[in-house]
């Protein structure tokens, strides 16, 4: 998934006050995201608003109401529909607060180390499995193409119902794996 340039624009402002521990401004930032996106992006922004929320009100000696709302991040961090990015070092980063929350004393908000990459597209699976019929016997058979001969091969492979050796050619064509069979003694 792509990420949305409201999200992304959202993403960028409020994690440069959020590093910079202007919080209220992250929040706002976050905030702005969130009122115009949607899904997976609209839930993450949620969170960290949250988050930045938390921060403020560490640095207003609210521990109380800083644990309550951070509890909350961490909550909507639940499942989330395709985040726009892995969402697991969030996920770290926020628990890394939560603990630096619980613990007694006066500490001062300090954002952790985290760094939003985008998530990675999955990228296009290439069908290595193709269906077709022996040249010999008639029958459907499947034939496996190892992934580092999907650019182009040809190699002889027995037909699992006759035995019969087939000629196998493999090529790429603008990227999807075509195969053809012939007899081998043709």
């Amino acid at each position: 998934m792509v990420p949305s340039s409201d999200f992304q624009q959202s993403l960028a402002q409020g994690q440069r006050h959020f590093v910079a521990g202007r919080y209220f401004e992250a929040h706002e930032a976050w905030e702005d995201g969130w009122r115009v996106t949607k899904g997976g992006e609209k839930q993450l922004l949620q969170v960290l608003v949250l988050w930045a929320a938390a921060f403020h009100h560490q640095g207003k000696a609210n521990r109380k109401g800083a644990l309550i709302v951070m509890a909350r991040a961490l909550e909507k961090l639940g499942p989330i529909a395709k985040p726009p990015f892995d969402t697991e070092p969030l996920r770290e980063a926020l628990v890394e607060s939560w603990e630096r929350l619980t613990r007694e004393g006066a500490e001062p908000p300090v954002p952790p180390a985290w760094d939003p990459a985008p998530a990675q597209a999955p990228q296009d699976t290439l069908e290595l499995t193709h269906r077709t019929r022996c040249p010999y016997c008639g029958e459907q058979v499947a034939i496996e193409v190892e992934p580092e001969l999907s650019k182009g091969a040809q190699y002889v492979e027995d037909c699992p119902v006759c035995c019969n050796p087939w000629s196998v050619s493999v090529r790429d064509e603008g990227g999807r794996v075509a195969i053809a069979l012939q007899r081998s003694d043709d």
